[in-house]
């Protein structure tokens, strides 16, 4: 992907994988809510806490954003950051301050985000191509 559209290696960070779903590791969808009902509301044992994940992955977003600013200065950096559905939705979560994602809402795949961060506040600028507030 970065070679098509003319942009250097992707770097990764571990502060921007997924959840780890413990005990729901590796089984399907339907055994999910036999176990544990709704995704939003489970309790699953020896899962990464909802807070613990938001955590991560701000300083994840942190360290990207760090590195990013270092390369392009004093230009500002446009960056692209790919990562899962429960990470993107906690940054979500905190960045529209609980506005969204709805609840019961999946984030469809290939979703893109906008967020600005300047300093070190971050905010929504669209939300699944649509602009906000």
């Amino acid at each position: 992907m970065a070679t098509s559209v003319g942009v250097a290696e992707p770097r990764t960070y571990p502060q921007l994988r997924e959840r780890s779903y413990g005990d729901a590791e590796g089984i399907t969808d339907s055994e999910f809510h036999a176990r544990w009902g709704d995704w939003h509301t489970a309790e699953v044992p020896n899962a990464e806490s909802w807070p613990d994940v938001r955590r991560r992955a701000l300083a994840g977003i942190q360290r990207v954003i760090r590195d990013a600013r270092r390369a392009t200065a004093p230009a500002a950096p446009t960056v692209v950051v790919v990562a899962h559905g429960a990470l993107i939705r906690e940054v979500i979560r905190h960045a529209s301050a609980g506005e969204f994602p709805h609840v019961g809402e999946r984030l469809p795949n290939g979703s893109a985000h906008t967020f600005l961060i300047e300093r070190d506040r971050l905010s929504m600028r669209s939300y699944v191509g649509t602009p906000v507030r």
